[in-house]
């Protein structure tokens, strides 16, 4: 994914996001992916996804960071019961950034960044993500542990 043309500052007080551009409209995903732990899936699953409670870093700010590359999550699923989200997305207005950075809450819904290893998504608002399907890390290690993939998506405890 590239970098679009024109850039998306406004004029005044946001001119501190000059150098952000937008990610043109063909080039948004529709879904994406969120690896995490089995604990911390269960409480999204029942209470949706907490942007106080991010807990590998906040390189691009407050949010939720999702990948649209599945090897990427799963990254995040470090053990063998946990889980990766797949999610469906509204990114909204879209930053574009090349390095780290935070400051773009202000002024936009989402942020992409395309490091080395995948792309990365930071969405502001969890309003924005609607959890579709779930896809365990190990199969066997998630029946172990007392917990299984329903035929509709959803983690549920073995009865």
């Amino acid at each position: 994914m590239g970098v679009s043309g024109g850039g998306a500052a406004a004029a005044g007080s946001q001119a501190a996001f000059i150098g952000h551009d937008e990610l043109p409209m063909e080039r948004r995903p529709t879904f994406l992916y969120h690896g995490t732990n089995l604990s911390s899936a269960l409480k999204i699953q029942k209470d949706g996804f907490d942007t106080g409670k991010i807990s590998h870093g906040r390189n691009l700010g407050d949010g939720v960071y999702a990948s649209g590359h599945l090897d990427k999550a799963r990254s995040y699923a470090r053990d063998s019961t946990s889980v990766v989200f797949k999610v469906k997305v509204d990114l909204g207005r879209c930053a574009v950034t090349k390095q780290v950075r935070d400051d773009w809450h202000p002024t936009f819904d989402a942020i992409y960044y395309n490091n080395f290893d995948a792309d990365e998504f930071c969405i502001r608002d969890p309003k924005r993500i609607t959890v579709v399907d779930v896809i365990a890390v190990d199969c066997v290690r998630l029946l172990e542990s007392g917990y299984r993939v329903s035929d509709n998506g959803r983690l549920e405890k073995i009865a």
